[in-house]
């Protein structure tokens, strides 16, 4: 079964083979790869090129939350097993698997697990075993216990996300024959270890050429796909309204945001439930806090890449106070790293035109309070002590205004328009 550059063959098998194949997996040179063995009996010395090039292999502890390095040819490169591999050189390079095809059931009861609590753990760097594409989707083939139902792909130099439908970063339902795939085990809130089953079988697979294309919106009544934009590098973060979905974290429709190794890479995610890639929300919610990360001193864009049931999506920076309507055009600005949840989304209605949005915003930030005011709007703003006297009272207008808090404590910010009153309770630092 060939591989180059265009693209890997594909083969499925219906029932039990005899017999050994050779498959061979094309990869670039200088960067990650996320790899998995088609065929069984394999080590890592499928991989080895007798040091002309040189190849790394590292395999992800779930326990650490770390990658280590493969230094023994003899390590077990067993079926479902995902590894990271970096070929060095300047030249593409193929590998050849040789040996039995995989069939039937690939997996085992309480095979994946989650050590400890929290959004960095039960993380399992799993591979697809069979000769062909699967589907994270296939309505019979899979056995998924006590899982999330996120898949995370190494695309690239950026990790792919994918759910219920949607993925960030060309994610899709379609896994590629020998590609490595994070799953996460759930928090059950018990003791830990807690188990999960990943199993597998024929029925999920299918002929397709993946290609990393983006993942189908079709479902989705309303949605944007936002893209950040740095040097030619991108990133996107998805936000959907499903009717079924919450504001909290909701195993079947939302992913975490996995950030790039490489640094160069812009980012951006919902700052909810702990860093989202794709966000699933009730249809009540109008406003969204979103970050990003990246080089500082860097202009990057932020674009609005698809949209649908929206007739304005507004993106307000807390940091300058300008607000964008993104369906009208993009966002540029510099990168400097002083503003946590520097963005906020606000959204319109398809068939609502004369929806009002006053994007007023407090925060604060070590001893500076912030208050942002809409564009065309004045405002006066009064911060009282928590016993109600009088710290600072002043006009703010359109933008970023700034006060200067000298002592540590909690506070109530007041903005009052003529349209409006916004209360707030700020901590400083």
């Amino acid at each position: 079964i060939l591989s180059d550059v265009t693209g890997t063959g594909s083969l499925i098998i219906d029932s039990i083979a005899n017999g050994n194949i050779s498959m061979e997996r094309h990869v670039t040179s200088g960067a990650w790869h996320g790899i998995s063995a088609p065929v069984s009996g394999q080590t890592a010395n499928a991989l080895y090129l007798n040091g002309n090039p040189d190849v790394w292999l590292k395999e992800y502890d779930e326990t650490t939350n770390t990658y280590s390095n493969i230094t023994s040819l003899t390590t077990p490169f067993n079926s479902m097993d995902g590894w990271m591999l970096w070929v060095g050189g300047s030249s593409p390079q193929t590998f050849t698997y040789t040996g039995a095809p995989n069939t039937g059931t690939i997996g085992s009861t309480d095979n994946v697990q989650r050590s400890a609590a929290g959004t960095d753990y039960g993380y399992n760097y799993v591979g697809n075993p069979f000769t062909s594409a699967i589907d994270w989707d296939a309505s019979s083939g899979w056995t998924k216990t006590n899982m999330e139902n996120a898949i995370y792909v190494y695309n690239n130099g950026n990790w792919a996300s994918y759910v219920a439908g949607v993925g960030t970063n060309s994610g899709t339902r379609y896994i590629a024959a020998g590609q490595g795939f994070f799953v996460q085990v759930s928090d059950g809130g018990g003791g830990y270890p807690e188990n999960g089953t990943l199993k597998m079988t024929n029925e999920i697979c299918i002929h397709n050429t993946v290609g990393f294309l983006k993942g189908s919106s079709v479902d989705n009544d309303q949605l944007i796909r936002l893209e950040l934009e740095d040097g030619g590098l991108t990133d996107e973060t998805v936000i959907r309204f499903l009717t079924n979905s919450t504001e909290g974290w909701d195993s079947e429709l939302d992913a975490y945001k996995m950030f790039s190794y490489n640094e160069e890479y812009p980012q951006i995610f919902s700052t909810e439930n702990f860093f989202m890639s794709i966000n699933s929300l009730p249809e009540n919610v109008d406003r969204i806090p979103i970050d990003i990360k990246g080089k500082l001193g860097n202009m990057m864009t932020i674009s609005l890449s698809e949209v649908i049931g929206f007739t304005n999506v507004l993106l307000l920076d807390k940091q300058t106070g300008i607000n964008t309507d993104l369906t009208a055009g993009d966002y540029t600005f510099i990168h400097d790293g002083t503003t946590t949840n520097r963005f906020i989304i606000y959204f319109s209605v398809v068939g609502i035109t004369d929806q009002s949005f006053e994007p007023h915003s407090i925060y604060s930030y070590k001893d500076i309070i912030s208050v942002i005011i809409p564009k065309g709007q004045n405002a006066e703003i009064a911060v009282y002590s928590i016993a109600g006297q009088i710290v600072v009272k002043t006009m703010g207008y359109a933008g970023l205004n700034r006060l200067l808090i000298p002592k540590q404590g909690y506070y109530i910010v007041q903005i009052k328009s003529s349209t409006s009153l916004i209360t707030k309770k700020v901590f400083i630092e």
